[in-house]
């Protein structure tokens, strides 16, 4: 029996609709990968993130967006081959794969915005305190036990006052209470107020740059006197911009899966209407 106008509309729409669901499937690999290659988002979880099991947490995620976009593309193949050959088994267990697929992806929509205030709670008493604790401490103690995580913070710490031209958690004067100031009083020949990320840096165009910071004018930029310090040293602390972006990159990631779900709904729906079309035309 020839195929209807409506089948073959069904058909074509529902392929047309699969290239974006490949797209979308692209997207969600694009994010997994990005967690592993961006460095900068491994530096700044560590911050948010109170226990190594939280901080596992992004990886984790990052397996699972790598996973779903991955099915993705399978399940849109099944979908194509489906549509093309009229086969209403494949097309139905399209369909199951799609409701499976949006289920996990509104299940870490739902998880990701339940769970982040539960990350930033107490995050400025928890880093106030490791800021005077730890930072520093690794090159300065290294008969510490624990100075494998100390030179974590003190990296992460470097990287977001780099990243977003901040010092300290409040504000620049936070490190006149640290252990690292202290000891830089009693140690050192010419000690320092600030770390070197504090200052404005001459060599921004360098890649990793925090990692070997030039300040454009080091002693003016390390001087007791505001005025004297005052356009060379970043005041601002640098707690607010990590809560602002935690709750960016959080966003981000609960619209971009309740989006593809929206996009998987109506592939529900243009696969129903195709099984439809067919079982009338075979009528």
């Amino acid at each position: 029996m020839a195929v209807g106008c409506g089948t073959k509309c069904a058909k074509s729409i529902l392929i047309s609709f699969n290239m974006l669901f490949w797209l979308s499937g692209g997207t969600l690999i694009v994010l997994g990968a990005w967690v592993f290659l961006d460095p900068a988002k491994a530096h700044l979880f560590h911050l948010v993130s109170a226990t190594q099991a939280k901080r596992d947490v992004i990886y984790y995620l990052a397996y699972v967006l790598l996973g779903i976009g991955g099915s993705i593309l399978l399940i849109g193949f099944l979908g194509c081959c489906g549509a093309l050959h009229e086969r209403r088994c494949m097309i139905g267990t399209y369909v199951m794969f799609l409701i499976v697929l949006i289920v996990g992806e509104m299940g870490v929509a739902v998880l990701t915005f339940v769970f982040r205030e539960e990350f930033l709670e107490g995050l400025d008493t928890r880093l106030s305190s490791e800021l005077i604790e730890k930072y520093g401490m690794d090159i300065e103690n290294h008969y510490l036990s624990n100075n494998v995580a100390n030179k974590d913070f003190t990296t992460s710490v470097d990287f977001a006052q780099y990243r977003f031209n901040c010092c300290g958690m409040r504000n620049d004067s936070d490190y006149l209470e640290t252990q690292w100031w202290k000891q830089s009083r009693s140690k050192d020949s010419r000690p320092r107020n600030v770390p070197l990320t504090c200052c404005v840096l001459a060599n921004t165009d360098t890649e990793e740059a925090w990692q070997s910071p030039l300040p454009k004018q080091e002693q003016s930029c390390q001087d007791d006197n505001p005025r004297v310090h005052e356009r060379l040293r970043y005041k601002q602390g640098c707690l607010l911009e990590l809560v602002l972006w935690f709750r960016r990159e959080s966003a981000v990631l609960v619209a971009t899966c309740s989006s593809i779900a929206g996009l998987q709904l109506l592939g529900i729906v243009l696969s129903i209407c195709l099984c439809r079309n067919i079982a009338e035309d075979a009528a």
